[in-house]
């Protein structure tokens, strides 16, 4: 009788390791990839949900977040219809980032190390974190007459 006990424990007592073993390697060494997954949804609606900065040509908000009635607290609008899409990029929800969106994502976001104290601000006070604005150096006149150069080649 001792001799069954002690293999079902020694069982028991090797899926209880197991279990631990692979609950730890799920949580702390897979942890940055389950967090960027593409199918981690609430990482989304996280960052959909948040305040992006606003993307600022001379005095003129280009790109910026309304509020909006939805899940997504907060929808992206872009000012100047193509004038600055190449330089912006997009942030949608079905296509990620891209340009300016994706190569300043930290600090739109408000997730830079420079917000560090906007950071702790925001989880003490419970808001989320507000993105920070980018002033791009670009001449607007100069865009615009570009693009009339250039003219419709689409």
């Amino acid at each position: 009788m001792m001799k069954e006990l002690r293999r079902v424990s020694l069982g028991i007592l090797v899926m209880f390791g197991t279990l631990f073993v692979s609950t730890t390697v799920i949580q702390v060494f897979q942890t940055d990839n389950l967090r960027v997954d593409p199918r981690n949804v609430r990482t989304l609606y996280a960052s959909y949900s948040a305040e992006r900065g606003s993307i600022i040509v001379g005095n003129t908000a280009i790109a910026q977040s309304i509020p909006i009635d939805d899940v997504f607290k907060y929808q992206r609008t872009y000012e100047g219809g193509g004038l600055y899409s190449a330089i912006t990029g997009y942030y949608t929800i079905n296509q990620g980032l891209a340009g300016l969106e994706l190569a300043m994502n930290d600090e739109l976001s408000g997730q830079s190390n420079a917000q560090f104290f906007d950071q702790v601000l925001a989880l003490v006070t419970g808001k989320s974190p507000r993105g920070a604005s980018v002033q791009l150096t670009i001449n607007a006149a100069v865009q615009q007459a570009a693009r009339d150069a250039i003219g419709d080649l689409s």
